[in-house]
């Protein structure tokens, strides 16, 4: 059910209503896996409370998917309210199905960036030194003499240190009752390297990796049917995969970089990425992400 957004009294009331002692203090059975836990507040249960960004498009995202052949695969939004100086997205918990949940976060795409955020070709010092602490080889002699690289280039480096480039997806952290990992992950790229996580983060139960692929599948047939997908460019968003003793679950999550495409332009969503082309290697990274699952059921 919609929570309307009103003025006045029953906006009180709405905020009263979800955010009863709205704070930012996890709860025991939630961790915010890949940074960014200020963003996040929580209600009652079962409510997640998320800071709109800046322009708003998460929550238009959200709006959009609540009528979409997607809705299955993203949690249910009940609109924004206001608290203090921010604007909070009202978001189902996803957790509050799962007794002590396994979790991993998963960054889809090829291209976890906006293009108009790499549009700008002024070459950064910051960006460089950033840039020599992970690879002093990356930078090209123009660029020593400056000290300075475009962001552009820091954002492709960024993305080819990971598997995001070569198979369109990453392990941004994972929880298991053994062991929480988000540090270095970034570096996990290879696809042997990326099975090895995966085999620490997955279900005993091979029952439970048959749905997880299987949930991957009727995802993967909602992108193709849905109208939503068709006409945005979906970037930095992320599937959240769960599971506990009893049941497991796949959803879309973070929407904040994912834009309307532009008019005239249309993406297969497969394709490689080239400034202008607005292509964000979604389906070619959960391609890769289902071929891998499936084969480690069989290994």
């Amino acid at each position: 059910m919609m929570i309307p957004i009103e003025s006045g009294m029953t906006q009180v009331m709405i905020v009263n209503m979800v955010c009863t002692d709205f704070s930012f203090s996890s709860p025991a059975d939630w961790i915010q896996l890949s940074g960014h836990a200020d963003a996040f507040a929580f209600g009652r249960p079962g409510i997640l409370c998320k800071r709109c960004s800046s322009d708003g498009n998460e929550a238009i995202a959200y709006e959009l998917l609540m009528n979409d052949p997607l809705r299955p695969f993203v949690p249910q939004y009940s609109g924004t309210v206001p608290y203090g100086d921010e604007r909070y997205i009202i978001l189902e918990n996803l957790l509050s199905h799962f007794k002590n949940p396994n979790i991993m976060d998963i960054k889809m795409g090829t291209r976890t960036f906006l293009e108009e955020e790499v549009s700008n070709d002024k070459p950064r010092h910051d960006l460089y030194e950033k840039m020599v602490k992970l690879d002093a080889n990356a930078v090209n002699e123009a660029e020593k003499e400056i000290k300075a690289v475009t962001k552009s280039k820091y954002m492709i480096f960024r993305e080819k240190m990971s598997s995001s480039s070569t198979l369109g997806f990453r392990i941004e952290a994972f929880k298991t009752d053994l062991q929480t990992k988000a540090k270095d992950l970034f570096l996990v790229k290879s696809r042997d390297q990326v099975k090895e996580v995966l085999n620490k983060f997955l279900p005993s139960k091979l029952e439970h990796i048959k749905k997880i692929i299987d949930r991957l599948h009727r995802l993967r047939a909602s992108l193709q049917s849905s109208p939503f997908f068709a006409n945005h460019e979906v970037v930095g968003s992320s599937l959240l995969i769960v599971y506990d003793e009893c049941k497991v679950g796949v959803w879309m999550i973070d929407f904040a970089k994912t834009v309307p495409l532009p008019n005239g332009i249309d993406i297969d969503h497969s394709s490689p990425w080239i400034k202008g082309n607005h292509e964000d290697g979604y389906l070619f990274g959960l391609d890769n992400l289902i071929d891998i699952l499936e084969e480690l059921l069989i290994e």
